[in-house]
């Protein structure tokens, strides 16, 4: 783990545990496994480089841009850079034969993502859906735009730049001596993937090096490596990167999304963050906006709470000044609104699910939640939170805690099949059409 106070010293870097179980071997700072999801804050790095050379145009069609691309769109809406960015481009969530084993089975970005890319399926620009095929379009942008394969560009541009040498999107470059081994969720091996939608997630790095990427994202798009200046964005272009760049509505003020950086606020501070997950391993960058501190935290297995953890404990420890004792009585709901937490109630799901294919079936059964009214009048539950409304058609969990998760509510109509709720910023929600909720999954699947 490594720790950037605002002043661009490091504080900590420093492992801990085993890199790899059976011979023991220390896990250390200089550890290289996968960065997994980490891979879209360099990618969206890279297309931001061209945005700010005037190569790119950031609200261009993207099928203007990459010669031979038509993605299947029943919109009158272009999907564009930006979306792809945000995660708004509407795309459908495809799952199937993206992941790999062997380097050699990776393929042409190109050639795959002309034929693999997946329908849109929503109004593009309405909806935040996160789509790794979204992102590894952007890095076939990137790749059509400079004439340079993605890979190269990334390595010349980003990597090597920013003193990133034991990082790359090309698994055969990274010093296998250095890798840590993957285990799953409960300690065992697993086998080590690859993705086909490279740009989104092929990022081989170790907490050391993201460490840089991090410092420069922190300051301004450059950081100072012992008097070396090392750069990869102008200072307004890395402002850019991290203002809000969508929200359910102008001025709805709940943690949305950047461009390519999730809000993520916790006890008053305002935090960029990205996550990242592959089999094998996981990881978090996060930055706090307001005094320049940042962690990127990295372990060889697959688990997500062991970071959510991490995160509150460090902030706990050294910035929990905002976070009030006592704890606030649970919220309750404006006068107003008390009455209308039913008007809301229904069958909802995630809007990462597949829409075109069979998947649906299954993912309409793990993925459905009821939003419903309990006892207590005006509260509305999601799961296992508990949300009352406290301004106009937005939510906040009642019990507080310093990562309060807030929603806002879209549109509806009279169907009630088009409400979508933004839930913190990586998700959205969506009502079921009566066809797809689970008790007639089930019969389908019968």
């Amino acid at each position: 783990m490594l720790f950037r106070s605002h002043n661009d010293e490091l504080f900590l870097s420093k492992g801990y545990g085993q890199k790899d179980a059976a011979s023991g071997a220390a896990y250390t700072a200089g550890t290289v496994q996968s960065a997994a999801s980490i891979s879209k804050i360099a990618t969206a790095t890279a297309a931001m480089q061209l945005y700010k050379a005037g190569s790119l145009y950031l609200d261009a069609d993207i099928e203007d841009i990459v010669d031979g691309l038509a993605l299947d769109n029943p919109f009158d809406v272009a999907v564009t850079p930006r979306m792809l960015m945000t995660h708004t481009a509407g795309f459908d969530e495809w799952t199937i034969a993206f992941l790999v084993r062997e380097p050699e089975d990776l393929g042409s970005l190109r050639s795959f993502m002309l034929a693999h890319t997946p329908p849109v399926v929503r109004e593009p620009g309405t909806t935040v859906c996160y789509s790794n095929h979204g992102v590894s379009l952007l890095g076939l942008v990137v790749e059509t735009v400079s004439g340079v394969p993605f890979n190269d560009y990334v390595k010349d541009n980003v990597l090597t730049p920013l003193g990133m040498a034991d990082s790359s999107f090309l698994y055969t470059e990274i010093d296998e001596g250095k890798l840590a081994t993957p285990y799953d969720g409960r300690g065992a091996l697993t086998k080590r993937a690859l993705m086909r939608v490279g740009p989104a997630g092929n990022l081989y790095s170790s907490a050391t090096d993201l460490s840089k990427l991090l410092r420069a994202h922190i300051g301004g798009g450059t950081w100072d490596d012992n008097g070396t200046a090392r750069k990869v964005l102008e200072s307004a272009t890395a402002t850019l990167m991290h203002a809000t760049a969508w929200e359910p509505w102008l001025g709805a003020d709940v943690p949305c999304i950047a461009l390519q950086w999730y809000e993520t606020p916790w006890g008053g501070y305002d935090m960029l963050t990205h996550d990242g997950d592959m089999p094998g391993g996981s990881s978090r960058m996060t930055y706090m906006t307001e005094n320049g501190w940042g962690f990127v935290l990295m372990y060889n297995e697959m688990e997500g709470t062991v970071r959510a953890n991490f995160t509150r404990d460090f902030m706990t420890e050294f910035f929990g000044d905002r976070v009030p004792d006592p704890a606030p009585a649970p919220l309750e709901p404006v006068d107003e609104y008390r009455a209308r937490a039913g008007e809301y109630a229904g069958y909802v799901r995630e809007t990462r699910i597949s829409h075109t294919s069979f998947q649906f079936l299954i993912q309409s059964l793990v993925m459905s939640l009821p939003l419903y009214t309990s006892s207590v009048e005006g509260e509305l539950v999601l799961g296992a939170m508990e949300t009352v409304e406290t301004r106009d058609h937005i939510f906040e969990t009642r019990e507080y805690s310093p990562d309060r998760m807030s929603f806002a509510f879209q549109t509806k109509d009279n169907a009630g099949e088009t409400l979508t709720a933004a839930v913190v910023s990586i998700d959205t929600i969506e009502y079921i059409p009566v066809s797809r909720t689970p008790p007639i999954a089930i019969l389908y699947m019968v």
